[in-house]
């Protein structure tokens, strides 16, 4: 994967990333501010985010590759002399930037999700914490960046404009950043009413599937 790729990917990710960490912090809040939790219920908590921990290593691994050498000029070459290719690189990969807080937040996690022997202490949690809201912040501000300067990576093709609702495609609108398998796919996207349960959305599929089978199989229509 290429550098241009793992931070194309950073801003795909991004959102379920945060949320994985509000639930985390939220049972770092129980453990911090919860008395009436018992002590070995407490145990079992702090042990349980070793789990949470590792879920996260993969989007976290992208700073990682960022951070060898040669990745950032990789990625500056791609972007016209115009654009202003300083201050990215200063959000990326400047001093306290992007990619050094995800390196410290990924090793950080690395080892308390793989170190067996230790229950994580409260003060490496709110270390974690505190990184996680820095990173965070962090990320948000590029995407700004990239927005404010007309350079927002992904933007909505609209297709056609249905009864009810409209058929969108996301299309590469930079295209260093990214071409992501969101955006070199065939699909297209339509925004459908709220299901009131997980089987009404698997019984609508059934019936989906079966009308594109009719359509295509017995029409011939694609």
């Amino acid at each position: 994967m290429s550098a241009i790729e793992h931070l194309g990917e950073i801003l795909r990710d991004f959102p379920e990333w945060r949320t994985a960490t509000a639930a985390f912090r939220r049972k770092l809040f129980e453990l911090s501010f919860g008395p009436e939790v018992p002590e070995d219920e407490r145990a079992q908590l702090r042990s349980s985010l070793r789990q949470d921990f590792q879920l996260q290593l993969p989007f976290l691994r992208h700073f990682v590759e960022l951070n060898r050498n040669g990745q950032e000029s990789e990625v500056l070459q791609l972007f016209p002399r115009r654009w202003p290719r300083k201050r990215f690189a200063e959000f990326c990969w400047g001093p306290g930037g992007m990619v050094q807080t995800g390196v410290k937040l990924y090793n950080l996690l690395e080892s308390t999700a793989t170190d067996e022997r230790e229950i994580p202490s409260l003060d490496r949690l709110h270390r974690i914490a505190a990184l996680s809201r820095q990173l965070s912040a962090e990320v948000q501000r590029l995407d700004r960046f990239l927005r404010e300067e007309g350079r927002n990576p992904l933007e909505l093709k609209i297709l056609g404009y249905g009864e009810i609702s409209t058929v969108m495609k996301p299309v590469a609108r930079f295209a260093p950043l990214p071409a992501s398998e969101l955006t070199a796919s065939q699909w297209v996207y339509k925004r459908m009413p709220i299901f009131p349960s997980q089987e009404a959305a698997q019984h609508y599929q059934r019936i989906y599937r079966e009308y594109r089978r009719l359509l295509t199989e017995e029409c011939g229509l694609c």
